[in-house]
C-alpha cells in the first residue's frame, strides 16, 4: 500500500494502539469521566 491510504491505516492502527494502552492500564484519571460521557452521548451505557 502507497499513498494516503497507508498512511491513515498505519496512523489509525498507532493511535488505537496508544489509546488501548492508557485505558487499559489506567494512565490518566481523567479519562474515565471523559468515556463515559462519550458513551452516554451516544447511547451507551
Amino acid at each position: 500500500m502507497n499513498g494516503w491510504l497507508a498512511m491513515v491505516i498505519r496512523s489509525v492502527v498507532i493511535v488505537s494502539l496508544f489509546a488501548s494502552g492508557v485505558v487499559i492500564l489506567k494512565l490518566t484519571p481523567d479519562l474515565r469521566p471523559v468515556l463515559q460521557t462519550i458513551l452516554k452521548r451516544l447511547g451507551k451505557k
